[in-house]
């Protein structure tokens, strides 16, 4: 699975917008967006920062995916 797949399923599944992602991480919600479209890679001191700020391990941003979420219904 693609990385910009993976930054998009775990934020959306953390329940956090780009711009939330984006301030988190220190850096501008167009470069989340640039992430997730797979115009460019995070460096690997973003992707560090990516999973503090989801609240998550480093293993589990590389292991199986959160479900995707359908659309205007909340995770449970």
């Amino acid at each position: 699975m693609k990385v910009c797949t993976r930054i998009t399923r775990w934020r959306e599944a953390s329940g956090l917008t780009q711009a939330d992602l984006a301030r988190s991480v220190g850096i501008s919600a167009s470069a989340v967006s640039q992430w997730e479209s797979g115009q460019t890679q995070p460096s690997h001191s973003n992707v560090d920062a990516i999973v503090k700020a989801l609240g998550i391990s480093l293993p589990k941003f590389w292991g199986a995916l959160p479900a995707k979420r359908k659309s205007g219904k909340k995770a449970a």
